[in-house]
């Protein structure tokens, strides 16, 4: 397997074609436009994620997000 530590923003991060992609939210989150903060807005606002140290939510197969799963 192979690992790389990227920084990325989040435009940027949704295009990269990998097989996992992990994305830290930070407490006071500002959402933009691209798919991946319209994703954890929307998960935020539902309640389904806080944006707070030991909290994950797992996504398999996101529409407009190129990694097949996102933590």
């Amino acid at each position: 397997m192979n690992f790389d530590l990227k920084t990325l923003e989040l435009t940027a991060a949704a295009t990269e074609k990998c097989d996992l992609l992990v994305v830290l939210v930070p407490e006071g989150f500002r959402p933009g436009q691209d798919a991946l903060s319209v994703l954890a807005a929307h998960a935020l606002k539902c309640g389904d994620l806080k944006a707070k140290a030991g909290t994950h939510l797992q996504l398999y197969l996101a529409p407009a997000v190129s990694a097949r799963r996102v933590v």
